[in-house]
């Protein structure tokens, strides 16, 4: 996953992910979306994002290949540069039986470009 942080509050994103194992060896997804940010409180600030994108493979029934996934999660900023965060959503195929709960947990490391 990357993210390009467009505002305090709103983000760009792309994420990528493949399964090897658990009887969908060989799946993979690819997606875009926009996600936003609450403002900090005590270190903690929620997320949500929105993103489209397509997948597929590994025996899988994700139809067209045509996929959605929204999501809601917690961040615990630990520094400047690195934060704690986990999630939950869903990914769901447009026009395939794909309909899967989605769990996330990360460490995040920001980084920049200098100005």
């Amino acid at each position: 996953k990357i993210d390009w942080m467009g505002g305090d509050w709103w983000y760009l994103t792309g994420q990528g992910l493949s399964a090897y194992e658990g009887g969908a060896g060989g799946y993979s997804e690819g997606h875009w979306g926009v996600g936003v940010l609450s403002p900090s409180w005590k270190n903690w600030n929620l997320y949500g994002e929105m993103l489209i994108g397509a997948g597929g493979g590994g025996g899988v029934d994700s139809g067209s290949a045509l996929l959605y996934k929204p999501s809601i999660g917690l961040g615990y900023n630990l520094s400047d540069d690195f934060s704690l965060q986990t999630g939950i959503g869903k990914v769901i195929s447009k026009e395939g039986n794909l309909n899967a709960n989605t769990f996330d947990l990360s460490l995040v490391w920001r980084f920049g470009t200098p100005k």
